[in-house]
């Protein structure tokens, strides 16, 4: 809310750069490949930063507010942005001009809006998810495949375990799908919104959610492994560090961020 990106040392715990030129809420950040970062912003612009130098190295101007941007042919500096929920735009942010755009699609034809996306990072497909089924795009954005679902409509969407599974996340139950995007298993274990989750290891999965509780899951049994968090203030975030490090946000306190380590059993 205050528009404003930090690039933290973790070791050191130190703040190494501040980037302050957005000038609205900022909606989206991404890695990008080498030193680069994205950001997306309600002022209507996508912003490059370098972020070994502290550098903002180009403005990206879009026609509204991003819904989310995501890396796409990332090594030819192009980076995707959902503007509304119902068009694709990709930009080419290698190029000396700010606005260059490399496809634009508006998808309300197909889709009506969209309601989850993910990109593979392997083979660039896009999936977007409305009520009833799953299209998935190419890299061009043309439709592949459309997949009707008979359960809810996850929207937010991850690949893991090498690319053999795809986790979906919905309220709070969390869906499991093959590579092909048939259902799988329905995970239920938290009483409130799962607010995130990624991969821990190659079959364990960490979710976290509203009330601060965060579980480990064991995606060969679908079970809980673990409850291992439960603290006072709420958590807006968990990264993964690596090596069994995470670090924590307490929105209660607002700008606090704390780092904890912890052990799979």
């Amino acid at each position: 809310s205050d528009f404003i990106i930090k690039i933290w040392e973790i070791q050191t715990e130190k703040n190494i750069y501040i980037f302050n030129e957005h000038t609205n809420n900022i909606t989206s950040i991404l890695k990008l490949n080498n030193n680069f970062l994205g950001s997306a912003s309600n002022d209507k612009t996508i912003k490059i930063w370098d972020y070994k130098i502290g550098k903002c190295i180009k403005t990206i101007r879009i026609k509204s507010n991003p819904y989310i941007i995501f890396s796409i042919h990332d090594e030819n500096g192009l980076i995707g942005c959902i503007p509304n929920r119902n068009s694709i735009t990709i930009y080419d942010y290698s190029q000396e001009n700010d606005n260059k755009i490399k496809f634009e699609k508006n998808l309300e034809n197909i889709i009506p809006w969209i309601e989850g996306f993910y990109c593979f990072p392997n083979d660039k497909r896009i999936i977007l998810s409305y009520i009833g089924f799953f299209s998935v795009f190419s890299a061009e954005i043309e439709e592949i495949k459309r997949i009707t679902i008979d359960n809810e409509t996850p929207e937010i969407f991850l690949q893991i375990s090498n690319g053999d599974l795809i986790v979906g996340l919905l309220g709070n139950q969390i869906f499991i799908y093959d590579k092909n995007l048939f259902f799988k298993a329905k995970l239920i274990g938290h009483n409130y919104t799962i607010t995130g989750l990624f991969q821990l290891e190659e079959k364990i999965l960490l979710s976290y959610s509203d009330n601060s509780i965060v579980k480990l899951w064991n995606l060969d049994t679908n079970e809980i492994i673990e409850t291992f968090f439960n603290i006072e203030d709420k958590i807006n975030s968990l990264i993964y560090i690596g090596n069994k490090k995470f670090i924590c946000s307490n929105d209660n306190k607002g700008n606090n961020i704390e780092k904890w380590e912890i052990e799979v059993h």
